[in-house]
């Protein structure tokens, strides 16, 4: 049987249901088609299409695909091998040429549709494909190929998107503090960088780079403003970000002798004084944050203790 592959009048190497004991190292210049198991080392220069809508072709050796070659997968429903096309590689494989994946039998893929076209360990697999034609889908969805050269799936998608959802608000953090940053995505976003501005999105400060989780526990950083922003990227493709509703307040705690850091002078902190009093800066235990009075004068006295006083419960909470 002939027929015409790329400009060319070829012949069709049909394999139904059978293995067939190809020479080791063998140069396949036919396109490789049916429902077979190739045992032997092989190198694919023309092309391989899997079954007669759809098949499974399995091969046990290791295989090359050439620059020329074309692997032609139908996709009919989500049901691998019986309804669309699968490749098994049981040994290496290097992929080269071009996969070409088209649509049969009137099936429309829908949103979270997952096609598992190959089978490989991703140890084994070298190479990639110089292009990759997908059909035509749905508006408002696209093809996920993330995941093709690690475990051999495509599926259907939303577009990529990421909405931040706090901080949202005008707020105010206080430097030091913890604060959970939260965000929503659809589609393929695996992970995502987080930033922080402090005038309004001029200028853009690395906070990390965190899987998609959909949250992220945030130190606050030491600043002063009221001009600040938090933006979260897709972490592959920068265009993909959003950034908070409103501007928000990073501000410094003013009271000296708030120790614990809570900006509340309470209890707490006056047991903290009291453990340093009359040390001065040649005791081993001597720390500097103890000595509040102004100037500071090296020597945890009754000064300090009246500066304390005056902010004892006060609060710069806001």
């Amino acid at each position: 049987m002939f027929r015409l592959f790329e400009k060319y009048y070829i012949f069709i190497l049909l394999l139904t249901a059978c293995t067939l004991p190809l020479r080791a190292g063998q140069v396949i210049d036919h396109i490789i088609t049916g429902n077979t198991t190739l045992a032997s080392d092989l190198t694919v220069t023309a092309g391989v299409s899997p079954g007669n809508s759809p098949g499974l072709v399995t091969f046990q050796g290791n295989v090359s695909f050439g620059s020329q070659s074309n692997i032609l997968i139908e996709l009919g429903g989500t049901i691998p091998g019986t309804e669309h096309d699968k490749i098994i590689f049981e040994s290496d494989v290097t992929f080269g040429g071009q996969l070409e994946v088209v649509l049969y039998d009137g099936f429309v893929p829908g949103i979270g549709d997952s096609f598992d076209i190959f089978d490989f360990l991703p140890a084994n697999l070298t190479g990639s494909f110089y292009a990759v034609s997908l059909p035509g889908l749905s508006p408002g969805l696209l093809w996920n190929t993330s995941q093709l050269y690690t475990t051999g799936t495509i599926s259907v998608d939303y577009p990529p998107s990421i909405t931040v959802t706090a901080p949202n608000t005008p707020i105010y953090l206080l430097s030091g503090s913890q604060y959970e940053i939260t965000w929503t995505s659809l589609g393929a976003v695996d992970s995502v960088l987080l930033q922080y501005s402090a005038n309004s999105g001029v200028r853009w400060i690395d906070i990390a780079v965190s899987p998609d989780t959909g949250t992220y526990n945030w130190t606050v950083p030491y600043d002063n403003s009221s001009h600040c922003l938090v933006k979260v990227s897709k972490g592959s493709d920068s265009t993909v970000f959003d950034i908070s509703d409103s501007e928000f307040t990073i501000y410094t705690c003013t009271l000296t002798a708030d120790f614990t850091g809570d900006c509340r002078v309470e209890l707490e902190d006056f047991a903290l004084l009291a453990q340093h009093w009359l040390l001065d800066y040649t005791s081993p235990a001597w720390d500097s944050l103890y000595d509040i009075n102004e100037p500071a004068d090296g020597i945890i006295n009754m000064f300090d203790f009246a500066t304390f006083a005056a902010q004892y419960l006060t609060s710069d909470i806001r």
